[in-house]
């Protein structure tokens, strides 16, 4: 298994990085995203596989974690969904702590 990289060296994907981003944010109401509202967000067309790989990624890296399972919406019967929710490394890198000044 490879090493994570550092906060400041990780290059993603953009859409990778618009992933992260979203996990980041979470929904309106603070709960946290799973990979069907991901796939509506960000999927354009792309297979659930294609959403597996890219959180599988953002896992493997250290940027989000498994938070648990729950049922959604409609949903009554079938599996729970996995939600997802960004680590300390993952928000540094959305939000990083160190911006230029404005005063320059």
């Amino acid at each position: 298994m490879r090493k994570p990289p550092a906060t400041g060296n990780f290059r993603g994907t953009p859409k990778q990085m618009a992933v992260l981003r979203s996990i980041v944010r979470r929904n309106p109401d603070g709960s946290l995203l799973d990979i069907v509202q991901l796939m509506d967000m960000h999927g354009n067309g792309a297979s659930r596989m294609a959403m597996r790989q890219t959180l599988g990624y953002l896992e493997s890296h250290g940027l989000i974690r498994r938070a648990g399972q729950e049922f959604r919406g409609a949903q009554i019967s079938g599996k729970p969904r996995r939600l997802f929710e960004a680590t300390d490394m993952g928000r540094a890198i959305v939000r990083p702590r160190t911006l230029p000044s404005a005063d320059g």
